[in-house]
Order: C-alpha cells, then structure tokens, then sequence
C-alpha cells in the first residue's frame, strides 16, 4: 500500500475510520494486524512536523535525559 500523509494530521478525528478509508476496498483497518507495519516505517521527523507529536518527543527526550543523568549520578 502507497500511503501518503495527510495534509493536516492533527485535524483529522477518528484516525482509524480515516486509516480504513485509505485501505483496499476489500478490507479496513485493523490495529492488531496492520499497526506493526505502518510503525516499523514512521519518518519520525516527518512526524515531528505536528505539533502534538514533536511536543510528545520532546517531552521523551527530556525524560530520557533526567534519567540518564540520575544513573550517572548514582553510579558516581
């Protein structure tokens, strides 16, 4: 399946519905089957590019970071 990113990912609502609509016809969406494929392939700085998404890697980053630094503490 060629899919491309939509224009405005943060303003769709039922992205599963709209995931289904870009299937075959012969079949919709199914999370459990179809959800492992689209994520091994995700651009992640095209991701990025919404805002609620880069706000949650930043946030992960920043996590990643603090307990980085709390290892390196208590290893010290």
């Amino acid at each position: 399946m060629d899919l491309s990113a939509p224009a405005a990912p943060e303003e769709i609502r039922g992205a599963k519905e709209w995931l289904s609509n870009q299937m075959p016809p012969t079949r919709g969406y199914s999370s459990t089957t179809d959800q492992p494929a689209l994520a091994a392939v995700v651009d992640i700085e095209s991701a990025r590019r919404a805002d609620s998404f880069d706000k949650f890697y930043r946030e992960v980053v920043a996590l990643v970071k603090t307990l980085s630094e709390g290892e390196a503490n208590a290893i010290a």
